[in-house]
């Protein structure tokens, strides 16, 4: 009798402690119980030489599965969230019980199924007659987060209508971007000056455009967004970038300002083969260690300081320009390592070289400029025109330079800037106008080196005719029936109200470029089941949250969205950096 007491105790013990064990644990428990650990065969008998099947314990396999791969793999799945695990060869759950512990889609089974149960009190104040009533809701904890942002989200963009309902004129930047999922995304930022002169820039949307993006879909997305926050006519210019459909997307829009343009590109063609031949030679170095190590010896035998190559993005010039730049500094260095290695065919000749310097000279001033304007403080319309001025300055310099190659790369980037120039002179010219430190004193600068002699006059007189106009539009919007005291101080207040209007319009679509950042960042690889309404609810959530708080976004150079990665930096090996 004592001893059935025991069989039992250890029983109810070891089904206690049946989730802490292996399987292994069990299955020793078990055969100790059988009997001997025989197994009985169909017939009564006993089969001492068949296995005896292992009976699973753990309460965890209630809730997890096994599953055997094509590839023979066994496997364990979370029968909630389906993430799979390896199979323990030792038989311990632990791994798996750690799992279910956290798993946020079990959490939301639990909180579905006990919903009924666990209810909360809400207390609601009463009317006039003071009587508070108490009333049950259920507590979704899965659900909390997303209802706060949405919440959140709605609170927000009320306010930021409110806002937009008391600003002059807004100036839009669009751009398009497809996330890791395939879906095409539009973002629509706003800038616009504020009432105590704060220059402000909001992210409006960031939508799904459905295929074919064609410029009147891209056209339309834009007009429900401008009708969905009030501004339809209040929007003053739209900046957009280079790709073709939004010539049509911007005449469908009846404005026509597009300044983002690279006017190098077409120059690098007077390099002929070199740029080729420079970045093939890096690729051949930056595919083997070895090699990387045989060309820093020879760099420091040289004494050369440089510690980096750079491999660029053939699509970007400014990234070509570095990588021909870094490249003159190694030029000593590509035709030793030739020597010692016979399948290295990448040498340019010094009259090649010579050019390559020559360009980059010339290149320097531009590369200087496209950091100014790339910034994450994007400019404005009132600071570009100086820019302007020095590259057509430059660019009528070079036209007459002795090098040939160097007279071909400025006619061809004079044409694009000419065309460039033309679409854009007015809006550019009205903001370096209004501008106090420069007035009209830099048009009458600016413009004999623009254009020529004979047009010079003639584009001034139309910018200031243009001017007048617009300022007395402004007026004519405001005044009806003053005294000539009154019309007065209208004429200097909607002066203010124009140059807010004209001073907020970027050159740039960086500011908008810039929120693909977060949105890949908010988008990733584990995040990829997410509606567009949720991704527009966090990203311009997060973009207004920020703007409320002055928060400010990393730097364009710390962006890790693919778009800003324009070039790969090789870095020789240390041990043989100076």
């Amino acid at each position: 009798m004592e001893q059935n007491n025991e069989d039992v105790e250890q029983l109810n013990y070891n089904e206690e402690r049946a989730d802490e064990m292996s399987e292994e644990e069990i299955e020793i428990i078990e055969n100790d119980s059988n009997e001997g650990g025989q197994q009985v065969d169909g017939d009564g008998g006993v089969d001492p030489f068949e296995k005896k099947q292992r009976k699973k314990k753990s309460s965890i396999w209630d809730e997890m599965t096994e599953l055997v791969l094509d590839n023979g793999t066994v496997k364990v799945k979370c029968n909630h969230c389906k993430e799979l695990f390896t199979k323990s060869t030792t038989g311990a759950t632990s791994q798996y019980k750690r799992h279910l512990t956290s798993c946020l889609q079990r959490k939301m089974a639990i909180g579905e199924q006990s919903k009924q149960k666990q209810q909360v009190l809400s207390f609601t104040e009463g009317g006039s007659d003071g009587i508070t009533s108490i009333t049950n809701f259920s507590y979704d904890h899965a659900k909390t987060v997303k209802e706060d942002c949405m919440s959140t989200y709605t609170i927000e963009k009320r306010k930021l209508k409110s806002l937009l309902k008391g600003t002059g004129r807004i100036s839009i930047t669009t751009d398009l971007w497809k996330s890791g999922q395939k879906i095409q995304y539009m973002v629509v930022t706003g800038h616009f000056i504020d009432s105590d002169w704060v220059l402000q820039k909001r992210v409006l949307n960031f939508c799904n455009v459905p295929p074919p993006y064609t410029g009147v879909i891209i056209a339309d997305t834009l007009s429900k967004c401008f009708i969905d926050w009030g501004i339809e006519n209040k929007v003053s210019s739209i900046t957009v970038d280079n790709a073709s459909y939004n010539d049509v997307c911007i005449r469908r829009l009846r404005e026509d300002f597009s300044l983002r343009k690279r006017l190098m590109q077409d120059g690098f063609g007077q390099l002929g083969g070199v740029i080729d031949v420079v970045r093939e030679g890096i690729k051949y170095l930056n595919n083997s260690e070895s090699r990387l190590l045989e060309f820093a010896k020879i760099k420091k035998q040289l004494q050369l300081p440089s510690r980096k190559l750079i491999l660029d993005c053939p699509t970007r010039w400014n990234s070509t320009y570095l990588m021909l730049a870094s490249g003159l500094e190694f030029k000593d260095v590509f035709p030793r390592y030739a020597d010692i290695d016979p399948g290295f065919h990448y040498v340019s000749t010094d009259f090649e070289w010579m050019k390559v310097e020559e360009v980059c000279k010339f290149l320097g001033i531009f590369h200087e400029i496209t950091d100014m304007i790339s910034g994450s403080e994007y400019p404005t319309t009132n600071i570009f025109l100086v820019e302007l001025y020095r590259i057509k300055e430059l660019l009528n310099e070079k036209a007459l330079d002795p090098f040939e190659h160097i007279r071909a790369m400025a006619g061809s980037m004079s044409t694009k800037f000419d065309k460039y120039w033309g679409e854009s002179n007015v809006l550019l010219s009205l903001g370096a106008i209004l501008d106090p430190r420069y007035k009209i004193f830099l048009i009458n600068h600016a413009f004999p080196v623009i254009y020529d002699e004979d047009a010079a006059p003639r584009f001034m007189a139309e910018i200031r005719d243009i001017l007048y106009e617009l300022y007395n539009e402004y007026v004519d919007c405001h005044v009806v029936s003053h005294s000539e005291q009154q019309r007065r101080k209208i004429e200097i207040s909607h002066l203010v109200e124009m140059a807010a209007d004209i001073l907020s319009v970027p050159v740039t679509t960086v500011a908008s470029e810039s929120t693909f950042s977060a949105g890949g960042r908010v988008i990733d690889d584990r995040r990829a089941s997410m509606s567009v309404e949720t991704v527009q609810m966090l990203l311009c959530g997060n973009d207004w949250i920020r703007s409320l708080h002055g928060l400010k976004n990393k730097s364009r150079e710390s962006l890790d969205v693919a778009e800003s990665i324009t070039f790969e930096e090789v870095e020789l090996p240390e041990s043989f950096n100076d």
